[in-house]
């Protein structure tokens, strides 16, 4: 059996290998400005990832938070405690409706009424807790599922009452669900169109700094084949500072004290003249 999973594994690394290699001679032969543009897309992609992924778990945090508050503030202890409440006429305790989820446990975790229903579709699978793990929990919330299948999370606060029995409220996560769905929607596209706009404007930018580039490799390309007459074409002439163009100007004093210098005429240093040039020889004279 380890023989076998360790062919396996030499097998998995020689493929992964092989495909590395592949991938890199593909990049390598692929054009410059298309490297450049899908490296920059690539780490935009990360860095919108992962603050979309931070933007949920913070949103879904703090809505989990508030909806733990809720529970909190409907199953915290009152004073003077509510009036019990009137049977029905056919003998069924009375219920409400509202955004709860409520029932009244035993000591020993059966269930002994429901005193309100959330008007979810869906009810929440509650455990049968125990008076002690109750108390154990010391009124933390904890999530349970729906009873019925596809149904929504319930985030569920479970505290003792002064009778001995327990009281258990639930709260529907569908709108946490739904708000956290929308933003992801909204992220998605948000990011996609970015990521569109960004891609272009990446391409055009690349493509126009490497024309230089491209028109050198042509003619390189060219002279190689044996057309020496093709040339690198020139650049536009670089820009002048406005300190060389102030010392170029006509009427600046630098430009004043060269003109100046250039109609004086060369001083010669003092020293004894120089002699006549002798008269040049005829041909045929002899030398004297």
């Amino acid at each position: 059996m380890s023989r076998h999973l360790s062919k396996a594994a030499s097998r998995l690394r020689t493929h992964l290998s092989r495909a590395a290699s592949r991938l890199r001679k593909q990049l390598s032969r692929a054009p410059l400005w298309l490297r450049l543009v899908s490296a920059t897309l690539l780490l935009v992609t990360v860095a919108i990832t992962a603050t979309g992924l931070f933007a949920v778990r913070l949103l879904r945090s703090y809505l989990v938070e508030r909806v733990d508050d809720q529970l909190r503030v409907a199953t915290a202890p009152r004073d003077p405690p509510p009036p019990p409440v009137d049977a029905r006429p056919d003998g069924r305790p009375q219920r409400y409706f509202g955004l709860f989820h409520g029932v009244v446990l035993g000591p020993d975790g059966t269930l002994v009424r429901t005193i309100s229903e959330s008007t979810e579709q869906h009810s929440p699978d509650l455990p049968p807790l125990t008076l002690t793990e109750v108390i154990e929990l010391r009124g933390r919330p904890f999530t349970v599922e729906s009873r019925e299948p596809g149904g929504p999370s319930w985030r569920v606060v479970a505290v003792p009452t002064r009778a001995g029995q327990i009281r258990m409220m639930a709260i529907s996560t569908a709108d946490v669900d739904a708000t956290v769905s929308q933003l992801i929607l909204i992220v998605a596209a948000g990011g996609g169109s970015t990521l569109a706009v960004l891609g272009f404007v990446c391409y055009w930018l690349v493509r126009r700094s490497l024309r230089p580039l491209r028109q050198i490799a042509i003619t390189a390309n060219d002279i190689a084949g044996g057309d020496l007459s093709r040339r690198v074409p020139s650049g536009p002439a670089p820009p002048r500072s406005a300190s060389s163009a102030a010392r170029s100007t006509p009427c600046s004093p630098r430009s004043r004290w060269r003109s100046a210098s250039a109609r004086r005429p060369p001083s010669r240093p003092a020293g004894p003249p120089c002699p006549p040039a002798s008269p040049p020889r005829q041909p045929g004279a002899r030398r004297s």
